[in-house]
């Protein structure tokens, strides 16, 4: 009897592991998804009060030819975790705004290429900060150089490696 009960659990055991075998490897939701990103972080210091930057946007530019602008929100309260910038016309362009407990104020912004072939030595990234009344600060002018970084192992298939290019003013 406890030789029958042993075969059943190894049998429920291997049951569950093929399931979840099968739950990782052969659907889409898991296998298709990206194991790193290619594209540039930018990590940019704002000279200016909090108050200043009501009613201010942000615009940041590749290649010059493709350019999204968004909203500066509210600056969060120190050491907060930071406020989201949603660009017009992307889900591409990430930013987030913060402050810290000595009240300097930083945007981080992070434009995810879809493809690492897109990522180009060259490439040039431009971030323009534009107040209410509408005078424009050039916050970052960069030519970028990328990493090939490495994807995070993927049971299912091969990932590509990743181009990435940290840049800072």
């Amino acid at each position: 009897m406890a030789r029958r009960k042993h075969r059943h659990w190894l049998m429920m055991v291997s049951a569950a592991s093929l399931a979840v075998s099968l739950a990782t490897c052969g659907g889409a939701e898991t296998c298709t998804q990206a194991t790193c990103t290619s594209g540039a972080s930018m990590h940019i210091p704002i000279a200016s009060s909090a108050a200043s930057l009501t009613g201010a946007s942000v615009t940041a530019c590749r290649n010059v030819t493709e350019c999204y602008t968004g909203p500066l929100p509210a600056v969060p309260s120190p050491d907060s975790a930071g406020a989201s910038v949603f660009f017009t016309g992307t889900t591409a362009v990430l930013g987030t705004l913060w402050q810290k407990a000595d009240l300097s104020i930083g945007l981080d912004l992070e434009w995810h290429l879809a493809d690492p072939s897109l990522a180009v030595d060259g490439d040039h990234y431009v971030v323009t900060l534009t107040d209410a009344a509408g005078t424009a600060t050039p916050l970052l002018d960069k030519t970028a150089s990328y990493q090939t970084t490495a994807p995070i192992p993927n049971a299912c298939t091969p990932a590509p490696a990743c181009k990435m290019s940290e840049l800072v003013p």
